[in-house]
C-alpha cells in the first residue's frame, strides 16, 4: 500500500493468469520484478521513515519508466 505497486504475491497471481491465457489463446506477455538489494541497511542506518521515502521514490521511478502495451496479433 505504501508504494502503490504490486507485491510478490500479486505478481504470482498475475503470472498464473497470464500463463493460463498463453496456454489457451497463445498470448505473449512479459513481466518485470525488481528487488532492492540490502534495503534493510537503509532502514537500519537512516530509519524507517526515510526508508519509506526511498521506497516511494523507487516505485515512482519504476512506474514512470514502464508502460502497458496491449497488442493484438493476427
Amino acid at each position: 500500500m505504501l508504494t502503490e505497486i504490486k507485491n510478490r504475491k500479486a505478481y504470482g497471481e498475475k503470472i498464473e493468469e497470464l500463463v493460463y491465457l498463453d496456454k489457451r489463446y497463445g498470448t505473449i506477455f512479459s513481466i518485470a520484478i525488481f528487488d532492492a538489494d540490502n534495503f534493510k541497511k537503509i532502514n537500519d542506518t537512516y530509519g524507517h521513515r526515510f526508508g519509506d521515502v526511498v521506497l516511494k521514490d523507487i516505485a515512482n521511478a519504476l512506474k514512470s519508466s514502464t508502460r502497458v502495451v496491449i497488442c493484438f496479433l493476427e
